[in-house]
């Protein structure tokens, strides 16, 4: 039933609302098609309920999948969100889902998704600095392209500092683990 409402919800007022809803239903596997049902509603609607689907099922490798497909658009404003529960964000699965947006932000060169993320870059505080550095790491412009140009803007530049100054200072801390300390050296990829 989700997969043929798919056709009719870009034209109806009341399909998208009633599709969004289903993010609470019960069945994975109703999820699962939602996630895929998702990219024919309006942007805001499809976003904040496959962030909410990506909060649920996001250490499901196939639902990750679902929901990145999509996020033809609007990728960046779905890591801005997901960005607003850190503690999920921590978990192995939410990293591998955020790290796939930010690879297809860079593939697609969608500018709004790239100032999207500048916002949210200075809104981050320091207990967040490493998803400061996944954001800076995994966002790889191809050289000369747009996105690459605005990568060399004040902010990003600030903030790319910013995070290499913690680095250092995380990874020649004897206080931290071992563990946080291998993170901290990773962001010297910047």
């Amino acid at each position: 039933a989700i997969q043929l409402a798919e056709d009719f919800a870009a034209r109806s007022s009341v399909l998208p609302t009633q599709l969004t809803q289903l993010t609470d239903d019960p069945s994975l596997a109703v999820r699962f098609q939602l996630a895929f049902s998702l990219g024919a509603i309006d942007r805001t609607k499809r976003i904040r309920a496959l962030t909410k689907l990506a909060k649920r099922d996001g250490d499901q490798p196939y639902v990750r999948a679902a929901i990145q497909s999509s996020l033809s658009s609007g990728a960046g404003a779905a890591v801005v969100q997901l960005a607003q529960a850190p503690q999920w964000c921590r978990k192995p699965s939410s990293m591998a889902l955020i790290r796939s947006l930010l690879a297809q932000i860079a593939r697609q060169q969608d500018l709004a998704d790239v100032q999207q993320l500048s916002q949210l870059l200075t809104e981050l505080q320091d207990d967040n600095a490493w998803l400061t550095g996944m954001i800076l790491t995994n966002l790889n412009p191809r050289p000369n392209s747009k996105l690459a140009e605005t990568m060399q803007t004040s902010i990003w530049s600030t903030v790319r500092e910013q995070v290499l100054a913690n680095a250092r200072k995380v990874a020649l801390d004897a206080n931290e683990t071992t563990a946080t300390r291998a993170q901290a050296i990773d962001a010297f990829r910047l």
